[in-house]
């Protein structure tokens, strides 16, 4: 079962707005995007009855490994970015006093949800962002002096779906 979270507000919430960029990219994800649909599907994955502890809150679960896909990082590194960027906790659903997830908790949600079901989740939200021009398919052109592999820049979106393909073949091996 997933308790809803109450927003209660603290004097760290204040300093949210002082401090984080309004011109990131993330924050205009997060809050110009409607994640009540993303709600509502990840808690087909929940049981009804609570068992055992409170789960971590399955959009932030969701999000944090958005976030490993959007800057090419593994668990380990999310998590630990995630414990000391103010900008990734605000993004994820986490107040600045709140513990970050550890990297197994990632796994678990992975494997709970499954291959099938974090493709069709994480494709829509994709096609979501992209839909409401959050996110885009930006062509860059960096020179024409010729450069070995840095050379070639990805979109975002580019980035994303070859993230999306390396945790889903992950996760095979994981089975």
């Amino acid at each position: 079962m997933i308790r809803e979270k109450i927003s209660q507000g603290s004097f760290y919430d204040m300093l949210w707005k002082t401090f984080l960029p309004e011109e990131h990219e993330l924050i205009r994800i997060k809050r110009k995007f409607n994640f009540e649909w993303v709600d509502e599907e990840l808690k087909a994955y929940y049981s009804e009855t609570p068992e055992g502890r409170p789960p971590v809150s399955p959009l932030t679960m969701f999000l944090m490994l958005f976030l490993e896909f959007y800057e090419n990082l593994s668990d380990h590194q999310i998590t630990e970015r995630t414990r000391y960027n103010a900008l990734y906790r605000y993004f994820v659903g986490l107040g600045l006093e709140e513990e970050v997830p550890d990297y197994s908790t990632l796994s678990v949600f992975r494997k709970r949800v499954g291959e099938e079901g974090f493709k069709k989740i994480f494709n829509r939200f994709v096609e979501e962002l992209e839909n409401q021009k959050l996110i885009s398919h930006r062509l860059k052109i960096v020179d024409a002096t010729h450069m070995e592999a840095d050379s070639k820049v990805r979109s975002k979106i580019g980035l994303l779906r070859q993230a999306q393909r390396k945790i889903l073949s992950a996760m095979k091996r994981e089975n």
